[in-house]
């Protein structure tokens, strides 16, 4: 009978960590679009493999009155540069915005950027290319 316990429960431990944790198809909390591409998944954070214009869409499937969005320069490994200012860029009670919408009125220059896109209490991280 112990033995039959144990079993069970090692078994719920197993089914219910498996589920609990992220799976790579799973790893952005909610859907992102950038450009109208969907980025890939990969270890550390997303990708949108083809490179974006400054103005470019951001749509973010989340139910969320406020999200909030840094963008970050970074190398191609996605790796921020140290010192590097964020790009803010906010969305009230919507899911879209333009790339060029940053809260100090600045365009993306070219090059690679990393965004946290953050939406209650969860964060979708995001590597791009602006051309």
């Amino acid at each position: 009978m112990k033995r039959i316990l144990a079993v069970t429960g090692l078994a719920f431990v197993l089914v219910a960590g498996a589920t609990a944790m992220p799976m790579a198809a799973d790893r952005l909390p909610f859907g992102v679009t950038l450009a109208g591409e969907r980025p890939a998944n990969g270890a550390s954070f997303a990708t949108v493999a083809t490179p974006v214009a400054a103005d470019a869409e951001l749509v973010v499937e989340v139910d969320a009155q406020m999200v909030t969005i840094n963008v970050f320069p970074c190398d191609e490994k996605g790796t921020v540069k140290n010192g590097a200012a964020p790009a803010v860029i906010m969305i009230q009670g919507g899911k879209k915005v333009k790339m060029d919408q940053t809260v100090d009125k600045k365009k993306l220059a070219a090059g690679n950027y990393i965004m946290n896109i953050v939406a209650g209490d969860k964060t979708a991280r995001v590597k791009f290319t602006v051309k």
